[in-house]
């Protein structure tokens, strides 16, 4: 069961230990490009990914004060571990910006989410949705995760989203284990934040897991209000 509350202090004080975690594998995670399960369980126990997360899909909601502490914290012990900590709860954000089943399904999973937000996708159109296809870089923690949203140009269907529609930068949102992820990631001193490189070729990807980000920025409002 998901621990429902969280206060600052107890996030500082796993935040210490998560980091020692990450200090003890750090050569180890350097010299394979990324850490492995123990780090990955131990960060999921932590619960930082749940920081920003709205509080009715199982979240903290405590803020970006504390989520910087917490990165802080961690990268003292680990730069690589750091940016993790910093990536998963940042880039989940846009996931409470989905119509309302997207944000169900995702955050009712309660794992990792990542993404690469370049708009280089190539997308057709198909019932209920779209196919996608690509390539795209940098993809921070990918194989710790369950979720990506993936950037594409996506001529949306206005109606459907209540907005403007038309061509627009978007997240498309797939599970990692539907493409294929390329372990080409190498920098000196951040090998270890394992930002590899992930292809898909004509994955389905629903409606409801489309976020539109230029009218998510511009209104600042999800889609399907529920703020």
């Amino acid at each position: 069961m998901l621990q429902k509350t969280m206060t600052h202090e107890e996030v500082i004080k796993r935040a210490h230990h998560l980091g020692k975690i990450a200090e003890a594998g750090l050569v180890e995670a350097d010299a394979s490009g990324g850490y492995g399960n123990d780090f990955k369980e131990a960060r999921h126990e932590a619960g930082f990914h749940r920081i920003l997360r709205p509080k009715r899909y199982g979240g903290y909601g405590l803020g970006h004060r504390t989520m910087l502490e917490a990165v802080r914290t961690v990268a003292q012990y680990s730069v690589s571990a750091g940016w993790l900590t910093l990536f998963m709860p940042a880039h989940e954000c846009w996931v409470a910006m989905l119509q309302p089943k997207g944000r169900e399904e995702i955050f009712g999973a309660d794992k990792f989410v990542a993404d690469i937000l370049y708009p280089i996708g190539q997308v057709t159109y198909v019932e209920g949705g779209l196919r996608l296809s690509g390539r795209w870089q940098w993809g921070s923690g990918i194989e710790m995760c369950e979720w990506i949203g993936l950037g594409a140009i996506i001529d949306l269907p206005g109606d459907l989203f209540g907005i403007t529609g038309g061509p627009q930068p978007c997240l498309a949102t797939i599970k990692v284990a539907e493409g294929n992820i390329i372990r080409d990631w190498k920098a000196f001193g951040l090998n270890g934040s394992g930002s590899h490189s992930i292809e898909v070729k004509d994955v389905f990807v629903p409606w409801y897991r489309v976020c539109p980000l230029a009218a998510v920025q511009k209104n600042a409002v999800p889609i399907g209000g529920e703020f």
